[in-house]
């Protein structure tokens, strides 16, 4: 029996999971400008509430979509559960493997007042309702080869109810604590899935199938509650929409909430949901605005610039959370295809090439895609809780690569100069999670050798056994460090934020 198991890991909450943070209606922001939460219930009886699914990552796998049908949150006391969010149709596929420390924002919502103390969360499960790819260099031994997607007769998911064409699985959540909603708070819900957890994802082969490896999902005791205390640390995953109003202010838009097509087309298409997002524009530390039309950049305080071409337009936000669950724009991608927002490679770093200052970026298809840097390219490294952190570059230009600042393992967003170019050059590219692992060794009170025990058999990738020695000190001239500031970073900001100890 083949079990998929993450490699090395200091945390074990891992795979998938729901974050939903509550927001009060109104008030003002800090830097990024005032204005409501992310959503207007338009009755006093409902409060406003973000919400938004998260997982982490498996070496073994591109793809794990899965479909979330609904969310309900179950009341103290009794009484009829109460949906807080359901999927548009058709259901799209959410690519957990894509949220590693992530949150995935779903939209927002409205919750009655009330005190809750466990959530529903059903996940489709007729055949091909969980999507499997494996990645372009799974684990040594992984039963099936690199970048072959699970044909759905060889994926069994386990505890589905209800009529074929209408399979469903419930997934039922205690609260380690209830969840108290009111207009004057603004608590954090946090559901997540534990990829170390043998029972989730099972290779099999049994004489029945000829020879073939068989996959057993199991929804149902992986996913459990783990709190998030502070909303403003949560690192977003890039939210997709389709703009449909600027503010007469025009100190925000509103979009409607999009999901990318899986498995992808091309050209990749949307899939859109009824769920409304108003963004902020950041008026202390501006906003990067990206005209992926006209190829221009620019950095905005307000989008009066922009208010006569955007409605109708696609976006690609990259957003971060005020405290009063206020959506503020680090950085927004714009274009009439939807496709010159999405095609900017998202995936983990596969290999980094410092010589000929090219990097490859695992994606869903079970590959990776070269991506070039030159002079201009700029790195960030996500920090939601730090706004001018949050929207400055840690370094420009190739030197980010000599310097090993960048590796194998940490997952990326890419932006291209011009998505359709070949060879695709990066115009930026955001480091989400910075993760390590290796070993450690010559430990001291100002310091460690991490080795990477990478191997060399499945090229493209790291030469063996890289060895640097990490210190506490500030970065070089390009910036800060990412990888001076998360040594096997599978926990970020946002998921540390419980008083729950993690190693480092």
């Amino acid at each position: 029996m083949h079990r998929n198991m993450l490699q090395t890991a200091v945390r074990t909450a891992l795979l998938s999971g729901l974050t939903a943070a509550l927001a009060a209606c109104g008030g003002s922001g800090g830097s990024g400008g005032s204005g409501s939460t992310g959503a207007t219930t338009g009755t006093t009886s409902q409060v406003a509430m973000p919400l938004s699914v998260s997982d982490a990552s498996s070496e073994d796998w591109s793809t794990i979509g899965v479909r979330v049908l609904s969310i309900a949150l179950v009341p103290q006391g009794g009484g009829s559960n109460v949906t807080v969010w359901s999927a548009p149709s058709p259901a799209p596929y959410i690519n957990l493997e894509q949220l590693d420390q992530l949150a995935e924002i779903l939209g927002n919502v409205n919750v009655p007042p009330g005190t809750y103390t466990a959530a529903v969360l059903t996940v489709s499960a007729n055949p091909g309702d969980v999507l499997l790819t494996v990645a372009e260099n799974p684990e040594s031994g992984f039963p099936v080869a690199a970048g072959t997607s699970i044909p759905a007769d060889q994926i069994i998911i386990q505890g589905k109810q209800g009529a074929s064409g209408s399979y469903t699985v419930p997934v039922n959540i205690g609260f380690v604590n209830p969840l108290v909603v009111s207009t004057s708070s603004t608590p954090a819900l946090d559901l997540e899935f534990d990829l170390s957890n043998p029972a989730f994802i099972v290779g099999h082969t049994p004489p029945a199938a000829m020879g073939a490896t068989l996959w057993a999902i199991n929804f149902k005791g992986p996913l459990r509650h783990h709190p998030i205390y502070d909303i403003a640390r949560l690192v977003l995953r890039h939210t997709y929409g389709t703009v449909s109003s600027v503010a007469a202010d025009a100190s925000s838009f509103t979009m409607s909430k999009d999901f990318p097509v899986l498995p992808v087309t091309n050209p990749e298409t949307a899939v859109v949901s009824s769920q409304m997002l108003q963004i902020q524009a950041d008026s202390t530390d501006g906003t990067i605005f990206y005209d992926m039309d006209a190829k221009t950049r620019t950095v905005v305080t307000d989008f009066s610039a922009e208010a006569a071409t955007l409605a109708g337009k696609y976006v690609r936000v990259a957003a971060r959370y005020q405290q009063n669950g206020t959506l503020v724009a680090v950085r927004v991608w714009a274009s009439s295809d939807f496709s010159n927002v999405w095609l900017s490679p998202e995936g983990h770093v596969t290999s980094v090439d410092a010589a000929n200052s090219i990097i490859r970026v695992a994606n869903e298809s079970g590959s990776a895609t070269p991506v070039s840097i030159d002079a201009n390219t700029q790195f960030f490294f996500r920090t939601p809780a730090n706004a001018q952190a949050d929207a400055t570059p840690i370094a420009t230009g190739t030197g980010f690569l000599t310097n090993q600042d960048l590796v194998r393992g940490f997952k990326v967003h890419v932006s291209a100069v011009d998505p359709l170019a070949t060879p695709m050059v990066a115009q930026t590219v955001d480091i989400e999670t910075a993760t390590y692992s290796g070993g450690i060794s010559n430990a001291t009170a100002t310091g460690f050798t991490y080795t990477s025990p990478l191997s060399t058999t499945s090229p493209p990738r790291l030469p063996t056994a890289p060895t640097r020695t990490a210190t506490p000190s500030r970065g070089s001239s390009g910036g800060t460090s990412p990888t001076r500031r998360s040594r096997r970073a599978a926990a970020r900001p946002s998921r540390t934020s419980s008083p729950r100890p993690v190693a480092r």
